[in-house]
């Protein structure tokens, strides 16, 4: 229910299965398409479409991987059971040993006890006996390449906004909100899907328009034509930006790790299609698999843009695909960015420009991002600076024709699943080949995850308002103070804390 807060650093490694977001705007790329293991966002009218915006991207490719999640969400699974376990116990204690047999009690108890294998011997197979019902009944919706425990609530929360948003009251603590008839209206507008059909390839050739075009597809009816001379790489990279896309690296701004009264901006890597940096090498098992599902996406989607020229289209996006080589190549591994420490690096924006060179003037993009003159002297933070030092490199010595389709692609690659249905089935196929799906979530699913992307506050206060009393708030500020307390009766015993922060915590 809670808005998603961007983590830093978050590299498209870490792209989240279904879900790329910047700054709690949400994406809707091949790899999320209509599926709802995360929030996602709106497509829509022309107007709608062409002002919304994005953000970025781990997803898994082989069996081996699959196993690997659902092994995840077994141990998250007996994790929440330990929750669960733990709390009764607190609530046990704490009723001087008294017998809970609150509602609250039994319904946890029951749930624990409906998700265990009695007649497994726990001394034989604890795991079986603890988690045995639960592997026995799950059911994973195909259109899921991961589901646990914490899926599953999330599919509940899903059911419970859908009832509270398609009631027609605008109401929230009795009075008329504004907010909550904007979130229901943004929820109906993407439930329309014959509007969506109706406006068809139009709004997606105004979107190529304004970055410049590419050579991919032509119209020049649509004023969608490439002319090398005209197009230019720092406009093309802001527009981009104004759409909140990041081809290349991303820029935001995040809340200091090292101070958290202190707003400030970063840059990271980003830029690559593919969910790993690992897909891209050649000795990957399913580099093949990926390669050829990543061109077969691109020739569908310029089919649908008017291109037929499977050869020529092919021969382009071949080339596209080995700038993301490039890319990936530089990428700082994933396995590197695990230490919030370590990638720590505040800096000035004019080291950062030292770092990469004169390949783009970052002062000069800083600005027309943030909307206001920033001078070299500000501060940033780089969490992966080592991509810096090679990216310029890299932006020199690429063609032009490249990087616009670059550009081009990476664009539609992430508005995919605003497109009409067409649009969303040829995404599918790299889909499929990432993460082993071959269906889609309902769509009210969908519209309600986009809906959760962009008007999370609302939603939640909804929620709220809707599922969660007073009685049950006063509840969990209870258990709350409890493990402060705990924390500070531990303190006598930790040694790694000074006094004077031992002081503090008090």
């Amino acid at each position: 229910m809670k808005k998603k807060k961007t983590t830093n650093p978050k590299t498209p490694e870490e792209r989240p299965l279904t879900k790329s977001s910047q700054n709690g705007v949400v994406l809707e790329n091949h790899s999320n398409i209509w599926n709802t293991d995360s929030n996602s966002d709106e497509e829509l009218t022309d107007e709608d479409l062409l002002n919304e915006k994005k953000r970025k991207n781990s997803t898994t490719k082989t069996y081996q991987k699959y196993q690997r999640y659902i092994c995840y969400g077994i141990i998250l699974a007996v994790i929440v059971v330990a929750v669960i376990i733990s709390v009764l116990v607190w609530l046990h204690v704490r009723s001087k040993h008294k017998l809970c047999d609150t509602p609250t009690c039994k319904e946890a108890s029951a749930y624990i006890v409906g998700k265990m294998n009695l007649s497994a011997d726990p001394c034989d197979n604890f795991y079986n006996y603890v988690c045995g019902s639960w592997l026995k009944n799950l059911k994973v919706p195909k259109s899921r390449a991961k589901y646990n425990v914490f899926s599953i609530i999330s599919d509940e929360n899903d059911a419970h906004l859908k009832k509270i948003i398609n009631d027609s009251s605008y109401t929230l603590k009795g009075n008329f909100s504004s907010a909550v008839k904007k979130v229901k209206t943004f929820y109906n507008l993407c439930m329309n899907e014959q509007q969506i059909e109706d406006l068809g390839i139009a709004p997606i050739l105004e979107l190529i328009k304004e970055l410049g075009s590419w050579t991919v597809t032509s119209n020049p009816e649509a004023g969608v034509t490439w002319n090398k001379d005209s197009w230019d790489f720092f406009q093309a990279l802001i527009k981009m930006n104004s759409y909140s896309s990041a081809p290349l690296f991303y820029f935001g701004v995040t809340t200091d790790d090292k101070n958290s009264s202190n707003k400030i901006g970063f840059f990271e890597q980003s830029g690559l299609t593919l969910n790993d940096r690992e897909d891209y090498f050649k000795n990957n098992t399913g580099y093949d698999k990926l390669h050829e599902a990543y061109i077969k996406f691109a020739v569908e989607v310029a089919k649908l843009l008017g291109n037929n020229d499977t050869t020529d289209v092919r021969k382009k996006m071949e080339a596209v695909f080995q700038l993301e080589t490039k890319l990936a190549e530089i990428h700082v591994p994933r396995e590197k960015l695990l230490d919030p420490e370590k990638n720590y690096h505040k800096m000035t924006l004019k080291d950062l420009q030292q770092i990469m060179g004169n390949a783009l003037n970052l002062t000069e993009y800083m600005s027309h991002v943030v909307g206001k003159p920033i001078k070299q002297t500000e501060k940033i933070i780089v969490y992966t600076p080592d991509y810096f030092k090679k990216i310029g490199s890299v932006i020199t010595n690429t063609e032009k024709s490249v990087m616009a389709n670059y550009f081009v692609w990476h664009f539609i690659n992430e508005l995919v699943g605003y497109f009409p249905k067409r649009f969303i089935d040829a995404g599918m196929i790299l889909s499929e080949a990432e993460r082993g799906t071959t269906t889609i979530d309902p769509r009210w699913q969908r519209c309600m995850g986009k809906a959760q992307g962009n008007f999370g506050y609302v939603l939640s206060a909804l929620y709220v308002q809707d599922y969660f009393s007073d009685s049950s708030r006063q509840k969990v500020k209870e258990i709350a103070q409890e493990v402060r307390d705990a924390f500070v009766r531990n303190l006598p015993t930790v040694s790694w804390m000074d006094e004077k922060n031992k002081k503090y915590c008090h």
